[in-house]
Formats: structure tokens, C-alpha cells, sequence
């Protein structure tokens, strides 16, 4: 995908892609919206998910694209500064109050800047008035009651700089390239987020404070309130928090200027550690109005019609080897009032970016030519309709995080927000009347050829073509002859024969947890758990126990290449394409991972479609394949993907690590590029094939179904497989011989780079995944420490904009976990940073956590774990490995939070001096040449 098709998909994805039109549209009937006298504004939402707790926000529109020219950057550090100090919360004072209360900063406190809106974010863990009001409290001290002093400007200014380097990189140098040139005479191309080092450097609490009282007015701001509290209440505490806050009319919006092309042109953009080659052909049009009747929602309709049944059609080509790129789509939608843009990109292989614009150009103008067919818009139509369906469905038990962040999407882009079931019943209204004639017609507008920017972003060097070459090459793609589109055959059944099921041999039922756990006849072990957490969401997840594991010298690197190939699941029956049209209108997907020593397929959907998962995860475990084309496209990927590996500091500290880690064993270490040009597709697919045919099988089953559906999907489906010995936490114990490092393991390396960034990785050897209560203790120190590292590291020093400390245990053998903080930082600086995480490390083996940083410790593990525990994602990890790790069959919420609370701050000293004190401490410095 091209740089400049993320940021259209990305604006598109923050507001509905289709509400709307002349007749008005009706408005959510659950949200209350309104404003206080003074100005603000609020939309409450009052509802019991998850229940006793509250999801707030603070909306402004305000971003880089509000800068003047020598305020460049404001935007996003005055985002910083607001958590420096305010009326109610002294210098220091905010992070650890809201810590206390169980927030994790980044996760429940946080704030977002963009071009043109920032927002705050604050979830609550409780509805009391206390915890309500101090949220308030904070986001309306935010609006209007900053303290900003140098002191605190000084301070954020670091942090802000730091982020700026850890955001540097090709990507980012490459975009600063083409987006003033494709958007030109748009302000938006001149305002990237995070300004210049010259203006942030610059900026004092003066400046700031202008910037500030400009922007933060009443008049600007939309309060959000969404949760297990009633409207009247909710009013009551925002009128308490605001309405004091002087009153104020929104400020004169900035004009964002305008893009129109008068005539093609090509851009090309360069950077020495660019991977592979994106390409972009751009069309600018009149901006839309906000979808607010139905006649705009018609409009957007028809769009996203067209756009989908393209899309559709260059996935199918790029997986049948039909064009040169290896993936490609097109996308619209309007980009901050300066126009209606409309995108098409894809990305591929630096040598072929002449054939990859071709192609793409090709199937712009097969489309704009001959349409598209009258299957290829009843797909479109379906894909969209099951989505709204979906949404609709789900939207009860949605978290109340997921509907602050859709009320705000229809904040930032005026459209009219809707419930799911409306939402639903206009599409159903709308669908059936947008024609294949009218969804043409509306493709041909959008990629009319008159005039249009080519991109092509590539690596520096002697291959890159100059920009004359790049339009021509478009231009040859667009005046070539185009053919009519010859249709897929596609299967109306995926099995000629159902497999007969397997028979129950033993189970049981866990009284506290509600879980079933079963052995089938043929070996396989069978968990289920009903939730209705999430109304009509099912999870399962199918463990097939060995792959990588398994490998030997000759047999090195065939697991992930299944793995990766198969992300595009095919069998020997039905292909890719076919799989995925048979999909079309059914809610459920199929998809293929790997751990190190088992392998996945993962089965998510709607009760009514997981028929059809679990009939393709028995396709795909009795007859893979790794399709030719599929696989070539991985190893394009893969090596194109290790050599930009090379000339990023991060991704050389990994190699590092796992080269000082695992010395002896080829199975862990990242494959080499000789490796990779090995592998054969007929290996990988035999390979595949056995151990899909003889690995141990658990299965579990998680969501809003019953018991009696789950277990009879898993008997006929699952449960009819060969036979194949019962999984164990004893499988593979001979391959499991791990030697770690005997000594300190020391590295530091330089490497080619253009981005001044070093890569920074201090820890030592953690605990196995068995020694339960040390991984438990160890982790709350990484919370501990994090939290410290926060203020120290990030704020007081300004070495790192992202940094914290944690345990990442491995399950494959012993030996082989690590207690460690990582980070990007300036290479000037990387051996100070060293230094400063080694004397916090050692200053907490000698005297460990305050009493108080344990409690705080164990309230943000508390507040997480209650959010995580509703999730049926959660219980669907904890079950489909429950036999094969050898843990307790009861697995409980209550139980795990006990063992939490159990933790003292005494026991967290222990655990970390004893681990800290051994001689297998992991230093590693890589910085750019």
C-alpha cells in the first residue's frame, strides 16, 4: 500500500464510510448531545458495558493544521504539556493519581494529536463520584486551567524530541518527499505532526500559552460520556467540571486551501533504507459535505460500492500472479477540506516498480472501460451488508471505549451518528437500488485519467527512474487495450461429503468456570466456555502441537514458511480466490499462526457462520497448500524485508538478542537470507502436511454459543481427523533442551543506517513459565519499574519517548525467559541510557518497591485484568493450550487475581534480587554507522 493510500484509509476509517443524504438522517436515539452555556458541548451515552465503569473523552479541533508557520509542532507538544500541570494537578502529581486508581498511562490515560483534532482519553475503573469527578476534573483543568511554565515546556519539549527520533525512519522521509508535491496548495502538505526540531526547540510558555487560550475554548470543545452512569447524572457531573470555564464561541476555522491538478505529473521519492517500492496514482476532486441526508449517504454508498468491487478484483489477481505488485487497493474520502481524494496503490519490488504502475494503470482503466460485473456488485453490496449486519449485532455488548471512539469519529467529520440498527436499515434501503451501471459510472469518476499524480517511493540508488518515466509508464497502462474481465468459477459447497463426527470418550465441566473439557475418541482434546460478553462473537482456536519445534538442519525454516504462506489459506480443492469468494456474506474468517512449538488456525465469527470456518480448518488440516504464487510472494517479502532488517538499528538488536540467547540452536534464530532462498514450495507444503496429519490436537471454543453447538462443530469437523496420540505438557521433551548463555551476554554493534536512531536493550534471564509465582512477581516489577522509567528516563532526562520494563516468558523450554527494558534513543546518548537502566535495575535488587508501589501495582493489574477477562479472546488463550502446558484445569478469573493479590511487595523484591543477581545479565547497544 502506498504512503499516500495508508493516510486516505486512515482519515476514511475515523468517521462512517456511509451514513448519510437530502432527506435528513435520524440521529443515535441513545445519545443525548447537548451544550452548557458557556459553550462546550457533550454527547452522553448511558450504558451497562462492561458495567461500573466509564469511558471519557475531551475532543478539540485543533492540529498541526491550526499552526502558524513559526508554531509548527504546538499542536502536539502542548498535548505534552497538559499533563505537566494544571490548577487541580500540580507538577508531577497527575500520572501517579491516576495510577493509583488503577490506570496504566497509554492504555487508560492517554492523548492522541492529529492534523486537525487532539484529542483526551480517560477510562475509568468505577462510577463512584469521586473517580468521576476527578476525571472531569482533569480534562476540564485541560481545556482551560493549564499552568504552562518553562519549567514544564522545558520537560515536554525533551519528551516530544525523543519522539520525533523514535519516529524517524525511511517511511517518514519518504512521505516528507512526495506529500508537498501531491498536495500541493494544501496547508495540510505543509503541517506534518510532530513541526521541525527548529520551531519545537523554540517554543516557550509564552508562545504556547497563546497557541493555548486560541484553541482551548469552550467554544472548541466536545465533552464525551460513555458508560454504566445515568444521562441526568452525567449531565450533573459535566456541568459541575465545565460550566465554570469562561464562555467562549468557536474559533474562525483555518482555511486548508485546495489541491486541483491542471495537468499529470510523477513524483519519486528516495531514501537509502527504503523496502521495496510503493506506488500511488492520486485524482483530487471537490471535498464532500458531511454525511448528514440521505442523498449524501447514497453518494458515499455508491462509492464504497465501487471501490469495493475493485479492491476485490486486485486481490484476486495479485493471489492468481496476474500483476506485478504484491498487493494493491484503492480507497476515498476526504482529505481535511482540501479536496475528495481518491487513491489507488500498491507495493512490490523495487526492479519492478515499471511494470507494478502499468499493471496497476491497466486494471484502472479495465474498470473504467468495461465496469464492473453484475456478480463482481452484488459481492460489494454483500461484503458492505454483512459488515452493517454484523455491527448491528454486535453493538450491545461492544465496550463502551469502542462507542466513545465511533462518537467521536462523527464528532471530528460532522457526519450524523447512527446506531448500528439504523446504520443497518439505510443500507438495507439503500443497497439493492445502486446499480452495476451506477457503481461504474461512479469508479469512472473517481479515476478519470485527465489529470493525476503517479508516485513511485523507492530506495535510493542507480535504478531509480527519473519522474518523466514514472507518468509514462502510467500513461502506457492507461492508453493500452483493455479486455472484458472473464469470471471465476466459485464453490457453492466446500465439501462433497460431510466427514462423519467423532465420539465424546470422556469430559467434564469446571463448576466455577462453566468449562467443558473433553477427549475425542481420536486424541483430540476439546475445551468450551459460552460468554456473552459479546453478543454473537465466537472465538476457537485449533492447537496443532510441533512445527517449528521439530525442525533439523535440513528441515530448517519450512514452519514459518507455511505459516506465512498459508495467511492466504488454500487447499488442494479450492484456492485462495475460491475460498475467499465462498466467503462472501458470511461472518466468519480463518486464519494461520505459529508459536514455537505448536501452530495455529484461529476460527472467528458469528454463530450462524462458523459452519463454514470449521469446514475450511478441516479442508486445511487434511489437505494444504501452499500455493506457487502465494509462496513466491512471501519470499519476495520476507527477503526484501531482512535487508531492510539491515539497515534498522531495532530489528539488528533482535537478531542480537536471540543469537546471545540461543547460541547452540538454529530453530530459534531469525532465518538468514540463504535460508530463505532455499525453501522449495513443494517441501514446505509436504512438511505442512504431516504436521497438520500427526501433531496432538487441543481445541477451544469460546463465545456466544452452546454447548451442544460447539462440541458438535468440533465432533464433526475436528473430532473425524486421523487419529493422532492425546496432546501433554510431555510432547517434544528431548527437543526442548535449551542451553542458555553461562555469563553476561554483552554486545554492541554498528550498522549502515541513514536514521540516526541506536537501538538500546538492557535485562537478564527471567523465570520458566512453570515458576508461576515468580513470573507473577517479576511482572508487577516491570509495572513497577515502567512506571519509574516513565518518570525518569522519558520525562525527567528526556534520553526516551518509549520505554517501560517487562518479563516475556518462553513456554518452549526453559532458560530461555528474559526480564528486560528496550528502547530507541539517541546514539549520542545510548551508553547514558545504559547506564541510568542498569542503576535503576540494581537500586530495586537492593531495596525493591514502596508498600505503595506494590498496591498501585496491583490496582492497575486489577483494572486491566477485570477489562481483559470479559473478552472471550482471553479465555480462548487461556484454553487452547491448557492440556499441552500442563496447567491446572481450573482457570479461573478469581483464582488468577488471587495469586495476583497474593503478591507482596516483599515477594517482588525477592523474586527480582534473586534473578537479578545471577551472571546472565543481556546488554546490547546497536547504533547507526
Amino acid at each position: 500500500m502506498s504512503p499516500s493510500l495508508r493516510i486516505v484509509a486512515l482519515i476514511v476509517s475515523l468517521g462512517w464510510v456511509i451514513d448519510g443524504g437530502a432527506e435528513a438522517l435520524d440521529a443515535h436515539p441513545g445519545v443525548v448531545a447537548g451544550a452548557l452555556e458557556n459553550g462546550v458541548e457533550y454527547r452522553i451515552f448511558s450504558r451497562a458495558v462492561p458495567p461500573g465503569r466509564v469511558s471519557l473523552r475531551l475532543h478539540l479541533p485543533v492540529g498541526s493544521l491550526q499552526e502558524a508557520d513559526d508554531e509548527r509542532g504546538y499542536a502536539h507538544l502542548l498535548e505534552h504539556v497538559a499533563f505537566a500541570g494544571s490548577e487541580n494537578f500540580g507538577p508531577g502529581q497527575l500520572i501517579p493519581f491516576f495510577e493509583a486508581m488503577g490506570l496504566t498511562v497509554g492504555q487508560h490515560q492517554n492523548a492522541v494529536t492529529a492534523i486537525d483534532q487532539t484529542f483526551y482519553l480517560l477510562e475509568l475503573p468505577d462510577t463512584t463520584d469521586a473517580t468521576l469527578a476527578s476525571g472531569l476534573t482533569f480534562l476540564a483543568d485541560v481545556l482551560g486551567r493549564l499552568k504552562i511554565a518553562d519549567g514544564g515546556v522545558a520537560q515536554e519539549r525533551a519528551v516530544v524530541l525523543a519522539e520525533r527520533r523514535n519516529g524517524l525512519g525511511p517511511g517518514q522521509r519518504l512521505m516528507e518527499q512526495w506529500l508537498p508535491r501531491v498536495l500541493e496548495g494544501s496547508l495540510a502538505a505543509e503541517r506534518m505532526l510532530l513541526g521541525t526540531d527548529e520551531t519545537v526547540r523554540e517554543a516557550t510558555a509564552e508562545k504556547l500559552e497563546a497557541f493555548y487560550r486560541r484553541w482551548y475554548t469552550a467554544g472548541n470543545a466536545t465533552v464525551v460520556f460513555v458508560g454504566d452512569v445515568p444521562v441526568d447524572r452525567a449531565h450533573a457531573l459535566i456541568e459541575a467540571a465545565f460550566g465554570g470555564l469562561p464562555a467562549a464561541s468557536a474559533t474562525a476555522p483555518v482555511d486548508p486551501g485546495s489541491v486541483k491538478y491542471d495537468t499529470s505529473f510523477g513524483v519519486v521519492a528516495t531514501d537509502p533504507d527504503a523496502r521495496g517500492a510503493s506506488i500511488g496514482i492520486v485524482r483530487m476532486g471537490p471535498p464532500r459535505s458531511p454525511v448528514t441526508t440521505i442523498e449524501d449517504a447514497r453518494e458515499n454508498l455508491v462509492t464504497a460500492v465501487a471501490t469495493s468491487a475493485f479492491n476485490r478484483r486486485l486481490a484476486a489477481k495479485v493471489s492468481a500472479g496476474e500483476v506485478a505488485f504484491q498487493n494493491g487497493g484503492a480507497s476515498t474520502g476526504n482529505f481535511f477540506g482540501t479536496g475528495w481524494i481518491a487513491n489507488a496503490g500498491a507495493a512490490g519490488e523495487p526492479e519492478d516498480w515499471r511494470a507494478m504502475l502499468t499493471d496497476l494503470a491497466t486494471e484502472i482503466r479495465r474498470a473504467r472501460v468495461h465496469g464492473f460485473s453484475a456478480r463482481e456488485i452484488q459481492d460489494a453490496r454483500a461484503t458492505i451488508l454483512t459488515g452493517a449486519r454484523q455491527f448491528a449485532q454486535n453493538q450491545a455488548t461492544l465496550p463502551s471505549q469502542v462507542h466513545a471512539s465511533i462518537i467521536m469519529g462523527s464528532i471530528h467529520t460532522g457526519h450524523v451518528l447512527q446506531s448500528g440498527e439504523q446504520r443497518l436499515a439505510l443500507i438495507e434501503a439503500l443497497l439493492p437500488d445502486i446499480s452495476v451501471e451506477e457503481a461504474s459510472a461512479a469508479f469512472r469518476a473517481l479515476f478519470d485519467s485527465d489529470a493525476m499524480a503517479v508516485t513511485l517511493s523507492m530506495k535510493a540508488g542507480e535504478q531509480v527512474p527519473d519522474e518523466a518515466e514514472v507518468l509514462s509508464a502510467a500513461l502506457a497502462g492507461f492508453e493500452g487495450e483493455v479486455a472484458v474481465l472473464a469470471e471465476r468459477d466459485r464453490p457453492t459447497e466446500l465439501l462433497a461429503e460431510r466427514p462423519t463426527p467423532g465420539k465424546v470418550v470422556a469430559d467434564s465441566v469446571d463448576e466455577e468456570t462453566g468449562v467443558y473439557s473433553a477427549w475425542l475418541a481420536n486424541g483430540v482434546r476439546l475445551h468450551h466456555r459460552q460468554m456473552q460478553e459479546r453478543e454473537k462473537q465466537v472465538v476457537a482456536r485449533v492447537t496443532l502441537a510441533g512445527g517449528l519445534i521439530e525442525e533439523a538442519d535440513e528441515t530448517i525454516g519450512l514452519t514459518g514458511a507455511a505459516v506465512g504462506t498459508l495467511r492466504r489459506v488454500a487447499t488442494r480443492t479450492h484456492s485462495s480466490v475460491a475460498l475467499r469468494d465462498f466467503l462472501v456474506g458470511r461472518t466468519v474468517s480463518v486464519g494461520v499462526t505459529g508459536a514455537d512449538d505448536a501452530v495455529f488456525v484461529n476460527i472467528n465469527g458469528t454463530p450462524d457462520a462458523l459452519k463454514s470456518g470449521f469446514q475450511i480448518a478441516h479442508l486445511l488440516m487434511t489437505e494444504p497448500h501452499i500455493e506457487p504464487v502465494a509462496f513466491d510472494q512471501w519470499k519476495l517479502a520476507m527477503l526484501s524485508g531482512l535487508e531492510a532488517a539491515r539497515k534498522y538499528t531495532g530489528a539488528e538488536m533482535t537478531r542480537i538478542q536471540r543469537e546471545l540467547r540461543y547460541p547452540s540452536d538454529r530453530r530459534w534464530l531469525l532465518r538468514e537470507p540463504e535460508e530463505i532462498e532455499l525453501l522449495q514450495a513443494e517441501a514446505v507444503e509436504a512438511w505442512i502436511t504431516g504436521v497438520f496429519a500427526r501433531a496432538p490436537i487441543e481445541v477451544a471454543i469460546v463465545g456466544d454459543i452452546s454447548r451442544e453447538a460447539a462440541v458438535a462443530l468440533a465432533l464433526q469437523y475436528i473430532g473425524s481427523l486421523p487419529a493422532r496420540e492425546r496432546i501433554g505438557a510431555g510432547h517434544f521433551a528431548t527437543l526442548r533442551d535449551a542451553v542458555p548463555p553461562a555469563g553476561p551476554a554483552v554486545h554492541r554493534a554498528t550498522m549502515p543506517s541513514a536514521t540516526p536512531q541506536a537501538a538500546v536493550l538492557v535485562g537478564f534471564s527471567g523465570a520458566n513459565h512453570d515458576e508461576i509465582d515468580d513470573v507473577r512477581a517479576l511482572a508487577q516489577a516491570g509495572r513497577i519499574l515502567s512506571s519509574r522509567m516513565s518518570r525518569r528516563i522519558r520525562e525527567e532526562e528526556g534520553l526516551a519517548y518509549n520505554i517501560a520494563a517487562s518479563h516475556r516468558t518462553i513456554e518452549v523450554a526453559d532458560g530461555l525467559s528474559t526480564f528486560s527494558a528496550e528502547t530507541a534513543v539517541d546514539p549520542a546518548e545510548a551508553e547514558r541510557l545504559v547506564g541510568l537502566v542498569e542503576e535503576m535495575f540494581a537500586a530495586f535488587a537492593e531495596s525493591g518497591p514502596t508498600e505503595d508501589e506494590a498496591t498501585v501495582a496491583l490496582r492497575q493489574f486489577e483494572n486491566s485484568f477485570a477489562e481483559t477477562v470479559r473478552n472471550p479472546s482471553y479465555w480462548m488463550r487461556r484454553l487452547s493450550d491448557l492440556t499441552y502446558r500442563g496447567r491446572q484445569t481450573r482457570v479461573s478469573a478469581e483464582e488468577t487475581l488471587a495469586g495476583y493479590q497474593s503478591i507482596t511487595a516483599a515477594h517482588i523484591h525477592e523474586v527480582f534480587k534473586r534473578y537479578y543477581a545471577g551472571d546472565t545479565k543481556i546488554r546490547i547497544v546497536v547504533l547507526p554507522e
